[in-house]
C-alpha cells in the first residue's frame, strides 16, 4: 500500500495487514510527514504494529521511501525517513530509500561549530531555498537541486535492502 503520513499509515496499513500475500509492502512515497509504524491507531481501542506480529510471516516485509519530485514538489525532513529506516532495522524489515525528490538538505552551519546534516551542494544558483520544520526534531535547511542531483545517498550510503519472502502466506 501507498502511505504518505501517519493519517493514512493508519488507514491503510491495518488492511494490508489483513491480505494474505507472500510479501507485504509500504511505499511511503511521498513521504509528507513523519510515520510511526509501530504503533499506529486503527480505530479508537486498537492499534497495530505492521512490524511485528506474532507470525512472523504477517507482517510487513519490506518498505520503499521516498521523496516528491515535480513541479509543485514538497520537501521532506530528513529525520522522518531516519526514524521509518531505525523501525526498519529494529524489526528486522528490508529498507529501500529510492530518492529525496527535488529537494536535499544541505549543510548548515550554526555559527557555534555545530554542524547538521553531511550533505554538500555544490550547486549555488539561485534555486529555492526553505527551511523544513517538524515539531519533534529540529528545523532542516533543504535546497530544490532536482530529483537526479538530490539523488538516493542517506546518512553517507544507499540504502537498496529487499525481501526474501516468508516461506508461507498467512
Amino acid at each position: 500500500v501507498s502511505v504518505e503520513n501517519q493519517e493514512y499509515a493508519n488507514k491503510r496499513i491495518p488492511l494490508l495487514m489483513q491480505t494474505p500475500a507472500r510479501v507485504r509492502f509500504l511505499s511511503i512515497e511521498p513521504l509528507l510527514g513523519p510515520v510511526n509504524l509501530r504503533e499506529m491507531a486503527h480505530r479508537d481501542d486498537w492499534h497495530v504494529d505492521a512490524l511485528d506480529t506474532p507470525d512472523p510471516s504477517c507482517r510487513v516485509n519490506w518498505v520503499i521511501v521516498g521523496g516528491e519530485s515535480g513541479p509543485g514538489a514538497r520537501p521532506m525532513h530528513p529525520d522522518w525517513v531516519r526514524s521509518i529506516r531505525d523501525q526498519c532495522q529494529a524489526a528486522n524489515v528490508k529498507f529501500f530509500f529510492k530518492q529525496w525528490g527535488e529537494w536535499l538538505p544541505f549543510v548548515y552551519h550554526d555559527g557555534k561549530g555545530g554542524r547538521y546534516l553531511n550533505i554538500s551542494v555544490k550547486d549555488t544558483n539561485k534555486r529555492e531555498r526553505i527551511v523544513v520544520g517538524d515539531p519533534r526534531s529540529r528545523d532542516v535547511n533543504v535546497r530544490r537541486v532536482g530529483k537526479k542531483k538530490a539523488g538516493r545517498e542517506l546518512d553517507g550510503r544507499e540504502w537498496n535492502e529487499f525481501p526474501a519472502g516468508p516461506p508461507h502466506a498467512c
